[in-house]
């Protein structure tokens, strides 16, 4: 089943949230565990949930949300699968402590944290951009009366 985007916008949006709610006829799709949509080939990270199911058990509405990229001044076109060969790359959260910190890969972004540092995080990737520390404010401690305090 195809998914249509129209045009929405003068620059990329990359990784737009979006939403669709899909009907099915009874006894069609028994679960949602190996649904995927896809975009140019590559699978977009998706979060299904059965809204209704029919009497013998099966989805009778699934309501996925899911990334995907739009580009500037054009529409596009992703692809539902209700059976998805399952290749996805999930992982796990992998945690590894540095020498300096922690580094964090969670998949879909990969972040370092520094010990004793000013600052948030000290790297930040996700794929398409690289951010550093300079990228963040913060964080911020404020007291009761909404004022800085970091004594």
């Amino acid at each position: 089943m195809k998914i249509y985007f129209d045009k929405l916008y003068r620059y990329d949006r990359l990784q737009e949230p979006a939403g669709i709610a899909l009907p099915f006829k009874e006894g069609e799709l028994k679960t949602a565990d190996r649904i995927a949509i896809t975009q140019n080939g590559r699978k977009c990270m998706v979060q299904p949930k059965v809204t209704s199911k029919h009497a013998d058990g099966s989805i009778r509405y699934l309501y996925v949300d899911f990334l995907a990229d739009i580009p500037a001044n054009k529409g596009a076109v992703l692809e539902f699968e209700k059976e998805s060969d399952g290749s996805c790359e999930e992982k796990g959260v992998s945690v590894t402590q540095t020498g300096q910190g922690l580094c964090v890969d969670t998949g879909c972004v990969t972040f370092t944290v520094k010990n004793n540092s000013q600052n948030i995080f000290e790297t930040l990737d996700d794929g398409r951009k690289h951010y550093t520390a300079q990228n963040f404010e913060g964080p911020y401690l404020k007291d009761d009366m909404g004022l800085y305090d970091i004594n």
